[in-house]
């Protein structure tokens, strides 16, 4: 007998029957036995290749450049913008953690400054607040940088696709003060 699967709608509001097929359901069934057929007969017996992994190093965005990239990266060179989208990416990824480390200090010194006594709360709430607004600085110079690095990206880059928008400074640092801890009063 087969053990019926758990069903959590109540026996008297699942429906008589199941709906048919979709389209694209027969079409998958359809194609899976045909894909088994041919399994059964043989036909992907002595296929090239067959045993070994596939080469995947084709770019499939490179469209008719594909040759001149693959001859390119056979001599060892890289394309100026290829170069510099890893350069932005690495610049992107050093100011988001920069933030995101600032954002772990603050909150951890917030908590410890909550426990402080009133005078040494005065004394300490005015660097927390400087460190906030010289993080904030920093990531808005970091983010002239970048934006500067992805104008050149985009000229340089031949696939529109591929195009990178500008950093928007003002909304990351709206969206990094919003996830501080609001620091009290002294």
């Amino acid at each position: 007998m087969a053990e019926e699967k758990y069903n959590p709608i109540p026996p008297q509001y699942r429906p008589v029957h199941e709906e048919p097929p979709s389209r694209e359901k027969k079409w998958q069934d359809a194609i899976d036995e045909r894909i088994r057929e041919a399994q059964e007969r043989g036909d992907f017996d002595n296929l090239r290749g067959k045993g070994k992994p596939l080469d995947l190093r084709g770019n499939p965005y490179a469209g008719d450049w594909e040759m001149a990239y693959q001859a390119m990266a056979n001599a060892g060179y890289v394309p100026d913008w290829i170069d510099r989208d890893k350069e932005i990416r690495q610049l992107q990824a050093e100011a988001d953690g920069a933030l995101e480390r600032h954002i772990a200090w603050h909150n951890q010194a917030v908590a410890h400054l909550e426990e402080m006594p009133p005078p040494q709360r005065a004394q300490w709430r005015p660097s927390i607040l400087e460190a906030r607004t010289a993080t904030a600085d920093r990531y808005r110079t970091r983010a002239r940088v970048i934006n500067s690095k992805i104008l050149d990206f985009n000229l340089l880059c031949p696939i529109a696709t591929l195009h990178k928008f500008s950093l928007r400074p003002d909304e990351v640092i709206a969206h990094f003060e919003a996830r501080l801890a609001p620091v009290p009063e002294a």
